[in-house]
């Protein structure tokens, strides 16, 4: 499986996260929207 570059992972959840600061994020939900483990996020 091939992965976009780090750096477009990263933009990518921050723009997601900044779509939803109304709700509560968990960090088990933010893991889970960047494809790792809460352990690696």
């Amino acid at each position: 499986m091939d992965r976009p570059p780090a750096s477009d992972r990263i933009a990518d959840i921050l723009a997601w996260i900044e779509e939803r600061l109304d709700e509560p994020l968990t960090l088990a939900c933010l893991a889970d929207r960047a494809g790792l483990s809460p352990y690696h996020f």
